[in-house]
């Protein structure tokens, strides 16, 4: 069976007054109350909230707040690219910004309760086939909409950002020997990809350009059944943006059936060419995460940043091992 949403917290009261619902109802006038609400997320940065029974046919709707920024580029790829394309995508039915001018709401089609799971084959061959398909039919709209670059010199800033985070976190004195090591480790797989970069951005140049996600992993992909068989949606595209299918090849495991998506719109791609592209997404989905976990080397209590960084260390040092760099 494949994994679910565990139990989530609800309300049934004092509905018509929830931030969420009022804000629906500034951009739908008429817009119903929702039976319920379920509380995906909440915190200081962010909420996630399913508003039961309130959209068309008594279908639910997802509310998103977040920073005007991020939800800018959602709406965006929702609006601009993913609502041209010819597979089945989720709709976007509402953007309200805040007075403020920093965070806003984003309203959603509900992509139901069904969570991807890298265990079942009959997942990873859907992920395959959807993201070979996105990547094939959005490439051509790269100029009509305003997306930021994901190309290799975005990662390229993150590892320099990064590594002044790591270096920087070696004055903490909350930082046991042990830590320092992995500091330290991660600090020189960090020197040994950014010695051979140039080869990493030579792959790279090779290849089409198109819409990437940027943040593929199990909890952002739902599958929904329908009557013609079941089909992949793909949340949080906050850090979507246009570049080479490497930034998420990372995530495919069946590069064959990616290929056979795709062949016809890229036909001078190859297997090996994808399985090169495939490395080079591994080494940025490091770079990204080394880069956002370091933040947290500032802190006193470092337990939980530290199992990232360690995690993280031995897969840079399997990965530099795989590309040769290292003896």
């Amino acid at each position: 069976m494949s994994k679910r949403r565990n139990s989530i917290r609800t309300i049934e009261t004092g509905l018509s007054d929830h931030p969420a619902v009022t804000a629906w109802r500034t951009i739908q006038a008429n817009g119903a109350e929702p039976a319920r609400i379920a509380v995906l997320k909440d915190n200081q940065h962010s909420s996630v909230y399913r508003l039961d029974g309130i959209g068309r046919g008594g279908a639910s709707l997802i509310a998103k707040r977040s920073t005007l920024g991020s939800l800018l580029t959602e709406r965006a790829v929702y609006e601009k690219v993913l609502a041209k394309l010819p597979a089945r995508n989720l709709r976007c039915y509402g953007f309200l910004e805040h007075e403020d001018a920093v965070s806003g709401w984003l309203f959603l089609e509900d992509a139901g309760s069904e969570c991807y799971s890298a265990d079942l084959a009959e997942h990873r061959a859907l992920a395959a086939k959807w993201l070979g398909a996105t990547h094939a039919s959005s490439a051509e709209l790269s100029e009509q909409c305003q997306l930021p670059g994901r190309e290799p010199v975005y990662f390229w800033k993150l590892l320099v950002d990064g590594t002044n985070r790591l270096r920087n976190s070696l004055s903490n004195s909350a930082l046991s020997p042990e830590n320092r090591e992995v500091v330290t480790a991660i600090l020189s797989h960090l020197q040994v990809l950014a010695d051979h970069w140039e080869k990493v951005e030579q792959h790279c140049e090779r290849a089409p350009r198109t819409l990437v996600h940027g943040d593929l992993k199990s909890k952002n992909l739902r599958i929904r059944n329908f009557a013609d068989g079941p089909v992949l949606f793909a949340l949080d595209w906050e850090v979507a943006g246009w570049a080479t299918p490497a930034v998420d090849l990372y995530f495919i495991d069946e590069l064959e059936l990616y290929l056979e998506t795709v062949r016809q719109t890229w036909p001078h791609l190859s297997l090996d060419d994808l399985q090169v592209l495939r490395n080079c997404g591994r080494f940025f989905r490091l770079v990204a995460s080394v880069y956002w976990a370091a933040s947290g080397l500032e802190q006193d209590w470092l337990d939980r940043t530290m199992r990232h960084l360690t995690l993280y260390c031995s897969r840079l040092d399997g990965q530099i091992r795989a590309a040769g760099w290292r003896d």
